[in-house]
């Protein structure tokens, strides 16, 4: 859970400064794997999961 917290906050705050091409990295392959679209194990971190999913749509492809 705090993972999906931090990631959140981060993609928050580049988000807010316009970064266009941020590089996310984690080692947390719960997260990873969720963010990847892969099933999400646990409710608590559908949440920051699906905000930064659509946080992501900021950033060029």
């Amino acid at each position: 859970m705090a993972e999906a917290m931090a990631l959140q906050n981060g993609i928050q705050s580049v988000v807010l400064e316009g970064w266009k091409e941020p590089i996310m990295e984690g080692d947390s392959q719960v997260i990873i794997n969720a963010l990847r679209g892969n099933n999400i194990q646990t409710w608590k971190i559908r949440g920051a999961i699906d905000e930064i999913k659509w946080l992501h749509t900021n950033f060029n492809k």
